[in-house]
């Protein structure tokens, strides 16, 4: 997958300085991806970037809006579940370098997670047996530490002080806010209800998910028992 495959398919739908401040900017997502799997010592999944920015509401909060400047999200492809990470324009364009790394970060949190429910069908819907796995694409109760997952403090430090109750910088949403949204910029609305992603049974069977992933979840898990 080519990371920015989707901003070349929408440059004519945006300025010419935001492309240009992209481009230049990719760099702080390529330090990231290099950080976390320094830190981590595991490979970080495919990823790409996104020119579209999701933003969620929901009829209880009116005038209230949920940027979603990244997700992790489970497809199914050929037969197969893949894990994808989405990351958006105005957290490039935008984002101070630690907030850009602490996003990247925390994504692949959210993979690793996926891997467990997924390499262990703790992901199936009750409404029958042969039916769909649907995965909400929004911050999963359930995840491991960054200082379970990360060997380097800094990179844990950015994740805990980013992410204390979701994604905390309101430098970035002022920006995306005025910058994009605005300025009437490339959105879609995401209603959190409909935000579900429904992948076959046979789909998730028939993958095989990275050792390495699997043996790090174990040896956490295993870790936190102690």
């Amino acid at each position: 997958m080519e990371p920015l495959g989707r901003l070349s398919e929408a440059q004519l739908s945006l300025p010419s300085h935001i492309v240009k401040k992209t481009k230049e900017r990719f760099r702080f997502v390529s330090d990231g991806i290099k950080k976390v799997e320094e830190a981590s010592q595991l490979p970080y999944p495919q990823f790409y970037v996104e020119p579209v920015l999701a933003v969620s509401s929901t009829s209880l909060e009116l005038g209230k809006l949920g940027i979603m400047y990244a997700r992790t999200i489970p497809l199914e492809h050929q037969g197969k579940v893949e894990i994808i990470i989405q990351l958006s324009i105005p957290l490039i364009v935008f984002g101070v370098k630690t907030t850009i790394q602490a996003v990247i970060a925390h994504e692949f949190m959210h993979y690793v997670e996926f891997v467990r429910k997924f390499s262990r069908l703790d992901v199936l819907s009750e409404e029958s047996s042969s039916t769909i796995f649907e995965a909400p694409l929004v911050d999963m109760g359930r995840l491991f530490s960054a200082k379970d997952l990360f060997k380097d403090k800094k990179l844990v430090e950015y994740v805990d002080t980013k992410f204390r109750n979701g994604l905390q910088d309101s430098s970035l949403n002022d920006r995306t806010l005025k910058k994009w949204i605005d300025k009437g910029l490339p959105s879609k609305r995401v209603g959190i209800d409909a935000n579900r992603v429904k992948i076959p049974i046979q789909a998730i069977m028939n993958t095989t998910f990275p050792s390495k992933i699997i043996e790090k979840i174990r040896e956490t898990e295993n870790g936190s028992n102690k």
